[in-house]
């Protein structure tokens, strides 16, 4: 078989006997020399989304002959991060926000448990090794929200415990609910849209069903308590 030197050619020539339909056995060597040089086509795939090229950028900074790891970890919650109105007003009057948004020990022992345990594996199987920079440091630049807020009105069945009820109605007040990501009690890992379309549809069923308990009651006569 004929090796493939070029990964952007072959994957070149892989669309194009795709859409004539051709499948022949030079497809395999295509295939290998995009998998074991792969990062200039996702270098170009990632230049055509954005613009950037990935390699001319960052490339040539990088010491190693490896890859970036960039950890994405669950916040454990925290009663020290909050959001509470501040003493200065903006345009309309109003107290602006302040957001004090605050790490503790165990987010950090988390993700350096994580490392420790993939550098294991890597190295046991001589695959490589990670090299790690995170140190035991709280306020490390390194480490940055995913900017989703979230848990700040949580979810519990005690209002000692959260803002909203399980059917995201805040404690003490029948007719008002909130829908979005602030009823999280805890927060996961991944971009939160997906669960927070869920739970809108979630309350926009039980709202619905709640009219048509009052219309019908409207209907036989009888009064809400």
């Amino acid at each position: 078989m004929e090796a493939y030197r070029q990964p952007l050619l072959a994957i070149h020539e892989i669309v194009q006997s795709l859409r004539e339909n051709k499948i022949d056995k030079s497809m395999l060597s295509k295939l290998k020399a995009i998998l074991s040089n792969p990062n200039p086509v996702l270098n170009s795939a990632f230049k055509k989304v954005t613009g950037i090229d990935w390699i001319s950028k960052y490339g040539r900074k990088n010491k190693y002959h490896g890859y970036l790891l960039n950890i994405m970890s669950e916040q454990v919650p925290n009663p020290e991060s909050r959001i509470t109105l501040g003493r200065d007003k903006d345009c309309f009057g109003q107290n602006k926000i302040e957001l004090n948004w605050k790490l503790n020990s165990l987010d950090i022992d988390s993700i350096k448990r994580f490392q420790d345990v993939l550098n294991r594996e890597l190295r046991n199987n001589r695959l490589g090794y990670l090299d790690i920079d995170l140190k035991n440091d709280l306020m490390s630049k390194k480490i940055h929200g995913g900017y989703h807020h979230m848990g700040t009105t949580r979810m519990d069945t005690d209002p000692k415990g959260g803002v909203v009820d399980e059917n995201c109605r805040v404690h003490g007040i029948d007719n008002l609910f909130v829908s979005g990501s602030s009823v999280f009690p805890t927060v996961g890992y991944a971009n939160p849209t997906l669960t927070i379309v869920a739970m809108a549809i979630r309350l926009a069923d039980y709202v619905k069903q709640n009219n048509l308990s009052s219309t019908y009651n409207k209907r036989v006569g009888l009064n809400n308590q």
